[in-house]
């Protein structure tokens, strides 16, 4: 835990932004840093900023002073600061401001016990009762309102538990830690993506008057609420920084005990807190005391809430405002001035103050520097923006601002290109920007800094070695320089020169760790132990993590072989943070060193049980322990009793599978471990060769697989095993789609029909944590394409979790529930269970098979509401997307248009999936994917519904289950992996748009997936729907054809043909290249024709519209079929329509077993004029036909005219999917459309 006085600022290093013309130092590290003259220039005009600087400027303008302390005279920035927290003309809350940051310079002074005096004269509540962590992955936590929310006015119990986020939790307070920040990463575990309450209860002193109004000033690490005696007093939703006095409130202190409550969520990091009790001006109220008994919570407590009143949004309840208060208000207005957004952008920028997840401070300097254009705003937008792209905009834009005799914005802007260099591949180009820069400030901190790194970079280590040391001379007070110095002194060997150099900087950084840590190192080293000690003390003073702290002590400790010290250490850790398991590693190497079997197994159990996938530490514990087989193991069968199962094959099976088991152990935080038996036996010489490689896949990035036996059992008796085994990625670069998924195989010696094979495997969830906050959800198929004898899936969960599981497509499977501790194991078993029917155009086997679905989530808005959880930050709008968006629906009018026109963008955004870890599930940014030219399915949608929410136009993003998984089975789980793509949704035109679908135009949705089962997320709002199956006539294809016939039965020939809908994507992308399309439409027009030749003359074929998505695409073609006709003796026979072969293609079998998958529903019509040779006589006239039925329909007409017959025919097609039930039915309609399709026409010569 951090003490009173360590730095809370010492890791974070801020960015120094001016707050109005005359603050124009921008400063974010050594690299990222705009100058504009010598530090100590910047010093002076900065120190009077501080002293001239109004209300909230004060605050950002003694950060920004504060930010130069490692690169300017600290002594001087100190002074500074000390003159502004005395100087009476100035705000309390900004003298207030000023001691934090004096306290924060004592402690890198090594002043611990001072910078702790300055802490605790500032009236900071230093005592705490806390509870968590609490779930907040994708931030969804900030708005749930977990139990302790809803016993704001309950007195605090502390054996009382709650659901925490991977485990119960209870209330514990911060017992010997008096810190002015509380930081729950100190004291509870995990750390990241979790929401905490903390309580302290306040009384006024004896002999200060009560109630009276005093004034609560909140920094946070996250966002958080607030409860003052049980009233919603002040909150922030925005993930922000840490910075001390953010926000402020005024509220009635009562007579006797105050409650106050906090909640705190964070997401990547550890969420902290910092309340300061001030008077209504802002300056420290003294007369309080704070309590974390959990006695004194069950006084008085006022305005208690009534848990029936609708939820409102907190407002600050009195006249304290904060900095960040202040600045709302000041670009809240229609038109906020230039200099507001400028000094709110430098705020949020320096201080850490801007929300994660969304870029409020870039957005406020591209405003500023637009409404009121200056070197030093543009600038300022350089340094804020996204990529190198706006980044040289902005510093063109500034080249153009800098006046001819301003040299500091001419500095500025030379390092500004320095920077911008230093980022492309030829870093060295920055050189004589830095070079210019000296000519002009000779002893620029940032340009002999930046000039030295890259003669680091060129390999000349001397030569960057003699430019720091003129450095040093000239800047003998900088931190930064220093250190450098030091380090290249290091690396040339000269170690005693870089101890006193180190020791020159370490004066004004004494908060370095990395230093103390050498220093210990050195001394144990030594075998120094005082020395260690001394160091070891002051370690601990100053690291902001104390299991850190603690742990490099306890290593200390242990090398200077003092193992009882070592242990005392960790302990002391792990009161703190019982559920850290590095210290419990630790302890647990500690005890085995000595010899402590018991103690050694105790630590390693409690990792278990808190972290049941750490599949080493289990490893390690089956070792330490008396054999036994696992618990998921056991259920495998013997070898005794997979010889039993060899009896007598059916007659006319390839493979059987004697046995196929599947054992999922699911651990409180929705990770899984899973141990697989399968017994397969092939019975052919063919299926023995195909059986003697075995393939599976698990996901590389999180999950571990292990062979636990692969065994051969041949007839004579004998027992041979698997004889290789491998892996490689599963990545399909045809398609540019690359995922962690990996393929494991293992290949067996030679098999003969009738052995029997045994494999036994695991798949081990070894990540950190769950993408998936604490879900679990999985499908486990009882079937395969061959019988199984025996299949059984055994499902062993906490009993506390809820699960929704649900058998579908297979009868006869027993399933029980029953309870083993604190476990609730399902078992379902089927025994013989038939192999999958294989079947021409039958859905896909996930859709057929017999399958067990297994989820957490308890509704499919449940789900939607976690997706949009992960989703929504993802659908920001920066000004890149602004000018986009508005470039592309330039002058369009109507809504309609302007769909098109985005739609059209980001189906022409390359495809490429690179599906590794959570990214196969979150979309990237909008901004991104327009960068990089390329996305997936999901980064392509986000697009989509990005720059449509930009509109104002509504729109959602859509998980899709495509028809390559088949349908779902009804009253399915909900469940995230059913889904395998992802689209976008427009309410207004009810209109779904595919970002992948190339070639396809708006209202052509791509044939995967018409009539797919979806998932609407809606902002949380979830809906699961079926996609449309447009009518048949949706997709028509229509031809007109005109045939010369010729005595010989050749004919001359021209037609045009138009596709729109399902099919048009396939016909454009197949005419997409002018060089193929002669070739093409000669294999094309074979289909109507026969051997075709198109003719060479111009206007032979036409390709129209192949480029335009929204139009249909039209072929038109003149040439001559040779064979056209078929001469029989004195007759010609000829086809008078396109012939399908419906019952041929569609209707091979006599019989189905699944359903006959059509496709996508479309209709076709034709008109073909035949023209006869001269003086042919009509002998066979085809007949008018009319088939209609719940299939589909096919009209024929037939004219007679003067020398030529007219044929026009209609075919359309309007179920997708046949039953078995309806395949005699539709067989008959088949052989009907065949018949009437297929009539001739018969002349004789």
């Amino acid at each position: 835990m951090r003490r009173a006085g360590s730095s809370v600022c010492s890791r974070r290093t801020h960015g120094v932004f001016a707050l109005v013309a005359w603050l124009i130092l921008v400063l974010a590290t050594p690299r990222r840093a705009l100058a504009d003259g010598a530090v100590q220039a910047d010093v002076d005009r900065l120190s009077k900023a501080v002293a001239q600087a109004k209300g909230v400027e004060k605050h950002a303008a003694m950060r920004a002073l504060f930010n130069l302390w490692d690169h300017a005279d600290p002594r001087q920035i100190e002074q500074a600061l000390e003159a502004a927290a005395s100087d009476g003309s100035a705000p309390a809350a900004s003298r207030v401001f000023a001691t934090i940051l004096v306290a924060e310079a004592r402690s890198r002074r090594g002043d611990s016990a001072g910078a702790a005096k300055r802490f605790a004269d500032l009236g900071f509540v230093d005592r705490w009762l806390f509870v968590g962590p609490f779930d907040d992955q994708n931030r969804d936590g900030f708005a749930s309102p977990f139990q302790p929310e809803a016993e704001l006015a309950e007195p605090v119990v502390p054996g009382r538990s709650f659901d925490g986020k991977l485990r119960p939790v209870r209330w514990r307070n911060t017992e010997g830690s008096h810190a002015a920040v509380f930081d729950f990463g100190d004291w509870i575990r995990p750390r990241e993506e979790i929401c905490g309450y903390a309580v302290s209860v306040l009384e006024t002193k004896e002999g200060h008057k009560a109630p009276r109004t005093v004034s609560l000033w909140v920094g946070a690490e996250g966002a958080f609420k607030m409860w003052f005696n049980g009233k919603p007093v002040l909150e922030d939703a925005a993930y922000r920084g840490f910075d001390f006095d953010r926000f402020a409130t005024s509220v009635q202190l009562m007579p006797g005990k105050n409650r106050l409550t906090v909640k705190v969520c964070s997401d990547r990091t550890a969420p902290k807190i910092a309340v300061r009790v001030a008077n209504a001006q802002g300056a420290p109220d003294l007369g309080v005391v704070f309590s974390h008994d959990p006695s004194s919570t069950e006084g008085n407590v006022y305005n208690k809430p009534d848990p029936k009143a609708p939820a409102k949004p907190v407002q600050a309840t009195g006249s304290a405002v904060g900095p960040i208060q202040a600045f709302e208000k000041a670009v809240a207005g229609a038109k906020p001035s230039a200099r507001d957004m400028e000094a709110y952008a430098r705020y949020l920028a320096f201080s850490g103050g801007n929300p994660r997840g969304a870029h409020t401070a870039r957005d406020l300097a591209d405003k500023a520097a637009k409404a009121d254009p200056s070197w030093e705003r543009a600038l300022l937008a350089a340094d804020l923006a996204e990529n190198r792209n706006g980044m040289r905009a902005w510093v063109e834009e500034a080249e153009k601002l800098v006046g001819a005799k301003d040299t500091r914005g001419k500095v500025a802007l030379l390092l500004a290109k320095a920077r911008l260099a230093r980022s492309s591949v030829n870093w060295r180009d920055a050189t004589p920007f830095y070079e210019e820069v000296l000519t002009i400030q000779p002893d620029n901190v940032f340009a002999l800094l930046g000039r030295a790194e890259l003669y680091l970079q060129a390999g000349l280590s001397r030569t960057a070695l003699s430019v720091l040391e003129r450095a040093v001379e000239a800047q003998p007070y900088s931190v930064s320089l220093l250190r450098v110095y030091a380090a290249q002194l290091r690396g040339l060997g000269r170690a005693a020169e870089a101890d006193e150099i180190d020791g020159r900087w370490f004066a004004f950084r004494s908060d370095d760790t990395e230093l103390i840590v050498r220093q210990v190192d050195r001394a144990v080293a030594a075998n120094d132990a005082k020395k260690a000690e001394r160091w070891m003390a002051r370690l601990e003073r100053v690291e902001p993590d104390e299991s850190i702290a603690k742990l490099m002590v306890a290593r200390a400790y242990r090398s200077l072989g003092q193992p009882r010290k070592s242990r005392q250490a960790l302990e002391t850790a792990l009161e703190t943070a019982p559920e850290d398991q590095t210290i419990l590693r630790t302890l647990a190497d500690l005890s085995g060193e000595d010899g402590d079997r018991e103690g050694q197994l105790k630590y390693l159990r409690k990792i278990l049980q808190l972290y049941p996938q750490a599949k080493d530490v289990r490893a390690y514990v089956e070792y330490l322990s008396p054999p036994k087989p696992r618990q998921d193991e056991a259920y495998a069968w013997n070898k005794e009793r997979i010889v039993q199962a060899d009896v007598p094959a059916k007659k006319g099976e390839r493979t059987r599978i004697l046995r196929r088991l599947a054992v999922t152990t699911v651990y409180p935080n929705g990770l899984a471990s899973r141990f697989y038996q399968i017994v397969f036996q092939p019975l052919t010489d063919e299926a023995a060769a195909e059986a003697r490689q075995y393939l599976t896949s698990y996901e590389g990035n999180r999950q571990e697989i292990e062979l636990r036996l692969s065994r051969v059992y041949r007839k004579d008796g004998t027992v041979a095993e698997a004889i290789e085994s491998g892996e490689g990625a599963a990545n399909d670069p045809s398609i540019a789609m690359y995922t962690s998924v990996r393929t494991f195989g293992i290949t067996f010696p030679r098999l003969n029909p009738g052995d029997i094979v045994e494999l036994r495997y695991r798949v081990d969830d070894i990540a950190v944590k769950n993408d998936v906050a604490d879900a679990f959800y999985d499908v486990e198929y009882l079937q395969d394409r061959d019988p199984i004898g025996e299949s059984e899936y055994i499902l062993i969960a906490p009993k506390t979790r809820e699960l929704k599981t649900q058998v579908a497509n297979l009868g006869g499977v027993v399933s029980e529930v029953k309870e083993e501790g604190d476990h609730k194991i399902h078992r379902f078993f089927a025994k013989d269970v038939p192999g999958l029917p294989r079947e021409p155009l039958q859905p896909q086997a996930p859709e057929l098979l017999g399958q067990v679905h297994v989820s957490t989530f308890k509704s499919w808005e449940d789900l939607g509401k976690w997706y949009w959880g992960l989703a929504r930050d993802q659908l920001d709008v920066d000004e890149g997307v602004r000018k986009k968006v508005a470039e592309l629906t330039k002058d369009k009018k109507t809504e309609l248009e302007k769909v098109k026109a985005i739609y059209h963008y980001a189906i022409g955004l390359r495809y490429v999936a690179l599906e590794f870890g959570l990214e196969g599930i979150k979309p990237r940014r909008c901004a991104l994917s327009m960068a990089r030219g390329w996305g997936d399915c999901k980064d392509k949608a986000t697009v989509i519904v990005t720059m449509l929410r930009e509109l104002g136009i509504p729109a959602t993003l859509v998980l899709v289950r495509t028809g390559m998984r088949g349908d779902l089975p009804k009253d399915a789980p909900p469940s995230l992996g059913l889904f395998d793509h992802a689209i976008a949704y427009v309410p207004s035109l009810d209109l779904y748009l595919d970002g992948t679908a190339e070639g396809t135009g708006t209202t052509e949705l791509p044939a995967m997936d018409r009539g797919s089962v979806a998932l609407q997320i809606n902002e949380g709002k979830a809906k699961l729907v079926r996609l449309p199956d447009p009518k048949p006539e949706a997709s028509p294809h229509a031809r007109k054809i005109e045939l010369a016939v010729a005595n010989d039965g050749s004919a001359t020939f021209s037609i045009e043909s138009s596709v729109q809908g399902v099919h048009a994507p396939s016909w454009r992308a197949r005419y997409q290249s002018e060089g193929t399309r002669r070739e093409r439409a000669t294999q094309d027009l074979s289909a109507f024709f026969g051997n075709v030749e198109i003719g060479k003359e111009a206007g032979s074929l036409s390709i129209k519209y192949a480029n335009d998505v929204e139009s249909p695409i039209v072929l038109t073609a003149k040439g001559k079929a040779p064979s056209y006709a078929r001469k029989e003796g004195d007759t010609l026979s000829m086809a008078v329509a396109s012939s399908v072969q419906l019952l041929s293609s569609a209707g091979s079998l006599s019989t189905r077993k699944t359903d006959l998958l059509l496709g996508a529903r479309s209709s076709a019509t034709e008109e073909r004029v035949l023209k006869l040779p001269a003086g042919a006589k009509i002998e066979r006239l085809p007949e008018d036909a009319k088939v209609e039925g719940p299939f589909g329909s096919v009209v024929v007409t037939v004219k007679q005219e003067a020398g030529r017959v007219v044929v026009t025919s209609t075919l359309a097609v309007t179920k997708s999917r046949i039953t078995p039930t309806e395949y005699a039915a539709f067989r008959a309609f088949c052989q009907k459309v065949d018949a009437a399709l297929d009539q001739r026409l018969v002349i004789r010569l």
